[in-house]
């Protein structure tokens, strides 16, 4: 898809809309007439939307950032959900939903109170709600003042604040829809200020009876809702991370200096001259000329947690253990390489502290067993068979007279695991006792050559069931998370690292899996296991394989953030080991990591003024009307842009591509 174009659909209409159905059959022949009747229901969420239905929503949740202009969203992975139950305005179907925007000032924050202009919190039983899918189950409503009523979108509007979006060529690895359905906030966020969106629907009340309504009313039921917070958009705060090729602190030795978040330019001026033995040169240029100035000043703007001052932010660097040691120069060594030096138990009760490392090295780690090595000069020896226990991978690193327990702990690891699933334990026994059988049949037909016994060559395939379990493993999927980052700085909040994956370490792991039932030849691991077209299709122990990491709640509230390096053939998978943690593995090299959103992932804002200069009583809503045919909009107290379209795309909001270059 082009860069510059976005594919959507004003409404996607399910083919049964939401209510109770009857279904009446006659049948008639000469004999009998009879007939007989079905009654089904055709179900939609009238109490609450479920989080699984929930693709992203903008601003992000308990976000805090610099918000300011930005129509809030919410994106459903379903695209016909808005359109569930059927509600028509001058004869077109409308959405049933719809999302507000409101103040956390604007709600009655005491229980009982007899305060007429705040927004009063209710809970229902859905016993008392039709249509009633569910029986006993509390729901929340909210009474909206009269004074606040126009906040609220009427049922025109909500055709225009609804719309489908198609994502042509959406990431398959991270399961994401081609079709998603996208519902608008008429209210725009401001600074300063506190809200809580609310997805919800209008409610008829009859007495203690609620009805889902396409008609506007003071009562809303409560689908789904989320805060967040807006700064002030003249925030200042010095980052280093940004400057990092633009301008450096006039400073030879590293130190945790505080920066504090500045509000307004002569704020930031006095902390850049009050320090001005760090930001010399940075004075300098913003006094240069106003280029400079303007490209300093947009460094130095506090974004908060969107998703400009996130990208901005991420610590990027080579994964690997972060903390001063005492020691020789083989610890700083090893320490470079990706080893983590951890407390280990011995069997007779003592403790020691023993190297490990987990599948993720640095780009100058290399060990290879000698049986997988493409010079069978050099490696290891493991001898003709796959380790049968751990402890034929513990060595010894003379240097640092420590244990080596990296390939150990990978193939206790892998033991532990096969062994937590009974069926596949029982099925690589049952599999590795027939491959043991063929090979006598064939070693008998060989010795007595009058008798040719048939052999079954079907069991030389890998049985689904354990190709699958190991193709889960290999892509880390449910992993255990310490074997992967054993220490925190190897991974801290708001990083990108990039590493080296380990071979051996991988086939370590799958030696601990293949360690169950009968002793295992490594030929025949290589040729039954590792040459399984499925599996090399994941790991090729002939290859070298590079990735990075991602520890940022970037992974959560932008889960169609676009993410791609210079290798042109893609990833070799994706796999998401936490909720705001990402693997990204790729075969072969690369250099740059670029993350952006497409345009089809935009989301609607304009490009908010100085706050002081903003009317303290401007509303922010937009505004819908029809001129000579034409739907027009515009954002009240900002009518000097009059949009005409007949959803708001020209408030469609770009977000910056950012680039990291591993040097």
């Amino acid at each position: 898809m082009a860069e510059n174009t976005i594919n959507v659909l004003a409404s996607h209409i399910p083919q049964v809309a939401a209510g109770k159905y009857r279904i009446n059959v006659k049948s008639e022949n000469e004999i009998l007439t009879a007939s007989s009747s079905v009654d089904f229901i055709v179900s939609g969420f009238v109490s609450q939307i479920p989080q699984t239905e929930i693709l992203s929503v903008y601003p992000p949740k308990e976000g805090h950032g610099n918000y300011a202009g930005t129509f809030p969203m919410v994106q459903f992975r379903r695209s016909s959900l808005p359109w569930d139950f059927e509600f028509t305005a001058e004869g077109e179907r409308i959405p049933y939903l719809f999302l507000a925007l409101f103040e956390e000032d604007e709600f009655d924050q005491e229980s009982g109170s007899i305060d007429s202009t705040k927004i009063k919190i209710r809970n229902g039983n859905t016993s008392d709600l039709d249509p009633g899918y569910e029986k006993d189950k509390e729901f929340t409503y909210l009474t909206v003042p009269k004074g606040s009523m126009h906040l609220l979108p009427d049922a025109d509007e909500m055709r225009h604040l609804a719309h489908v979006r198609i994502q042509e060529d959406q990431n398959t690895e991270m399961n994401s829809p081609s079709q998603t359905s996208i519902v608008l906030s008429k209210r725009m966020a401001f600074p300063e200020k506190k809200y809580r969106a609310v997805v919800c629907s209008y409610l008829m009340r009859s007495g203690n009876t609620f009805r889902i309504s396409g008609e506007k009313t003071e009562v809303l039921i409560v689908l789904y809702q989320w805060n967040f917070e807006v700064l002030a958009n003249n925030a200042y705060q010095f980052n280093d991370l940004k400057f990092k090729g633009f301008y450096e602190e006039n400073t030879s030795e590293r130190r945790n200096y505080e920066n504090p978040v500045l509000y307004g330019e002569d704020k930031l001026f006095a902390f850049l001259e009050k320090n001005k033995s760090r930001f010399g040169s940075m004075l300098k240029g913003i006094n240069s000329d106003n280029k400079k100035r303007s490209e300093i000043l947009s460094l130095l703007k506090y974004e908060g947690k969107t998703l400009k001052g996130l990208l901005h932010e991420l610590k990027f660097s080579e994964i690997g253990y972060h903390k001063t040691l005492m020691g020789n120069q083989w610890i700083a060594e090893l320490i470079d390489l990706g080893k983590v030096p951890l407390l280990h138990h011995l069997k007779s009760g003592g403790k020691i502290v023993s190297w490990y490392h987990g599948p993720f090295v640095r780009s100058g780690y290399n060990v290879v067993f000698k049986e997988f090595s493409i010079n069978p000069e050099q490696g290891i020896d493991l001898g003709e068979n796959i380790p049968d226990h751990s402890e034929k991978l513990i060595f010894y690193s003379k240097d640092t007279n420590m244990l080596d327990l990296g390939y150990a702990a990978a193939w206790q690891l892998g033991r532990l695991l096969v062994m937590n699933n009974v069926k596949v334990v029982q099925e690589i026994k049952k599999w590795k006792h027939q491959l043991k059988i063929n090979e006598l049949i064939l070693s008998q037909n060989q010795e007595y050559s009058p008798v040719n016994l048939s052999v079954d060559n079907s069991v030389r395939q890998l049985p689904d069931l354990i190709r699958n379990f190991i193709i889960n493993i290999l892509k880390f999927v449910d992993f255990p998370y310490d074997y992967l980052f054993p220490d925190e700085t190897m991974l801290p909040e708001g990083s990108l690292s990039y590493f080296k994956l380990d071979n051996t370490w991988v086939l370590s792991l799958l030696f601990g899996i293949f360690s169950i039932g009968n002793d295992f030849k490594i030929r025949d691991f290589k040729r039954y296991v590792l040459h399984n077209s499925s599996l090399r299709e994941v790991f090729d122990y002939k290859k070298d394989y590079t990735g990075f990491v991602m520890h940022s709640e970037i992974i959560s509230n932008w889960p169609q953030l676009h993410i791609e390096t210079d290798n042109i053939s893609g990833f070799q998978y994706v796999t998401d080991v936490a909720s705001t943690v990402r693997i990204f593995l790729v075969n072969g090299t690369f250099k740059t990591i670029s993350l952006y959103m497409k345009n089809e992932n935009a989301h609607f804002a304009l490009d908010f003024p100085n706050q002081y200069a903003v009317n303290k009583n401007t509303d922010g809503l937009l505004t819908f009307s029809n001129k000579n045919g034409d739907t027009e909009y515009s954002v009240s107290g900002f009518e000097k842009n009059i949009y005409k379209n007949r959803m708001p795309f020209d408030l469609l909001f770009r977000q910056p591509k950012v680039v990291f270059t591993i040097s």
